[in-house]
């Protein structure tokens, strides 16, 4: 009757609920609809029992129903269906069968990613499947780049892979939504947001990518105004349970992973202010794991070497280096040795700059680069903000020096302790160029066009050491002008160009400018 409802018989009599009580036929309803082409009338139906109050305890024949439901959703693409659909379900089995939704998303989420994957597979077909060879671009593909500036690729993405990418992207973003501050679903929400960062990585997302991160910022917001306020509801997260505090430190080192694949450095700036203050707002029964502060103090040298800001690099190093000598009783040599070489180099890399007088402490008052040097102070944890001369420092007081090759103890006996310009360069060059050729292993670069597993986030901090070889040869010069500043009265710029022949006239005369104006000469 449904049927021929559904072909416009309408002289049969109106469809009622009856059919509910039926031993729960509606799935098979569903696809009769379906067969005569009446697809948003299947989904109808299908939400009118899910939203229905006769069938909330039978949670097993629900499931059926939520993954027909789902299933025509992904088919129809239709995100806002999706979220109702879910946010029925959710509250038929939070109290009774958790486990059910939790599939019942995964499930969905599998589907949509493959259709995604499916869809830009047929793209690149649909471009790639050229019917000449000899003329690659019609007239009218080069009519249409001149006009528009797209490529074939580009407008193939357009019509067969966007609406794809467009309804995971929601659907990710009403799952989450969905999930927000439950404790029941908190691993659920960790692993959803987790497959969010991999879609922003996977298809290169940077806008969805910033609004995931603000989003997630929103959610935790909301989260301590809650319990601020004392109006949290008995479901809601408690920020002073461990595990809880665990799945959301997790979610911001996947957000720093992701953001710093994506170049998105301010991101991931700000998921380490988040990590920094999930960490500070912690109850003292919450343990942060070592793996974690590993992690944080990783991410901040990553960041601080991106934004060129050695000072911070180096400490950040630093802390990274004291908290695994404590933490690793059986540290195994070769990473001793890894990290002691990254903490001494990136020490020595630091801009060398000239000890202020009291006068000019007094008008130092720049209160902007004062409230950011006290900011990053803060985040690394440290009682005061760290200088050159305080990083050296440590580095014997750690014992740092001890673990590091011998040609790099060379390194520093060259630009700390001896007093030698005329064979300063002669010296440490040849120490910079064996650099590239390191034990130490380098961290690849991630391909960007495959999917990244982002659950797998336990690899060490590894650069490579010849990162540090073009601020070691500032350091250098500045060290060689200064010394040669103290032994003559004057020198020809020739002679000077001489005992630096690794750099050009305009670089050397940069450095001697530079040197003057800070009072290093």
């Amino acid at each position: 009757a449904a049927v021929n409802r559904a072909q416009g018989n309408t002289h049969l009599p109106a469809f009622s609920n009856v059919w509910m009580t039926l031993s729960f036929n509606v799935t098979i309803l569903s696809v009769e609809f379906i067969k005569v082409g009446q697809q948003d009338l299947a989904l109808d139906t299908l939400i009118d029992v899910l939203r229905s109050k006769k069938h909330r305890s039978e949670v097993q024949k629900l499931k059926i129903v939520i993954n027909h439901t789902l299933t025509l959703c992904v088919k129809l693409q239709k995100s806002g269906t999706v979220k109702d659909s879910l946010y029925q379900f959710r509250n038929i089995t939070s109290n009774v069968e958790p486990a059910a939704f939790k599939e019942a998303v995964s499930t969905f989420l599998d589907d949509a990613e493959s259709k995604a994957r499916e869809a830009r597979e047929q793209s690149q077909q649909a471009v790639e499947s050229v019917e000449d060879l000899d003329q690659l671009m019609t007239p009218e593909s080069l009519l249409l780049s001149t006009v528009s500036g797209e490529g074939t690729q580009d407008r193939t993405d357009r019509v067969l892979l966007t609406p794809w990418l467009k309804f995971l992207w929601e659907s990710y973003r009403n799952i989450l939504d969905l999930l927000r501050n439950n404790k029941t679903f908190e691993l659920l929400y960790r692993d959803v947001a987790k497959r969010a960062f991999e879609f922003c990585l996977e298809y290169k997302r940077h806008s969805e990518f910033r609004k995931l991160c603000e989003m997630f910022r929103n959610h935790y917001q909301s989260t301590v105004r809650s319990q601020a306020s004392g109006t949290k509801d008995s479901y809601s997260i408690d920020l002073s349970n461990p595990d809880s505090v665990s799945c959301l430190v997790q979610v911001r080192f996947a957000q720093m992973h992701a953001a710093v694949s994506l170049d998105l450095w301010q991101e991931a700036f700000k998921a380490i202010e988040e990590v920094h203050n999930l960490f500070q707002n912690a109850s003292k029964h919450v343990i942060i794991k070592p793996k974690d502060w590993n992690r944080y103090y990783e991410k901040q040298a990553q960041v601080y070497w991106m934004a060129n800001n050695r000072l911070f690099h180096a400490a950040a190093l630093q802390r990274l280096y004291v908290l695994q000598r404590e933490q690793k009783k059986t540290i195994t040599p070769e990473d001793l040795q890894r990290l002691s070489s990254l903490v001494l180099l990136s020490t020595l890399a630091v801009p060398i700059t000239p000890v202020a007088n009291e006068y000019d402490r007094f008008l130092a008052k720049d209160d902007i680069a004062r409230e950011k040097a006290r900011k990053l102070t803060s985040l690394l944890r440290l009682p005061s903000k760290p200088t050159r001369t305080s990083l050296l420092a440590d580095l014997t007081r750690f014992g740092i020096l001890q673990h590091v090759p011998p040609k790099l103890k060379l390194l520093y006996q060259y630009l700390e302790v001896d007093f030698n310009p005329l064979e300063l360069c002669a010296n440490v060059c040849p120490i910079l160029e064996s650099l590239p050729g390191s034990e130490v292993r380098v961290e690849e670069d991630p391909d960007l066009s495959e999917p990244i597993d982002i659950n797998h986030l336990d690899k060490p901090y590894s650069p490579p050491l010849c990162q540090y070889v073009e601020a070691l040869k500032e350091a250098l010069l500045l060290r060689l002008v200064s010394q040669v500043a103290q032994i003559y009265q004057t020198i020809s710029f020739t002679r000077l160009q001489e005992l630096a022949p690794f750099v050009t006239v305009w670089e050397l005369e940069k450095v001697i400018v530079r040197a003057a104006r800070n009072n290093n000469l």
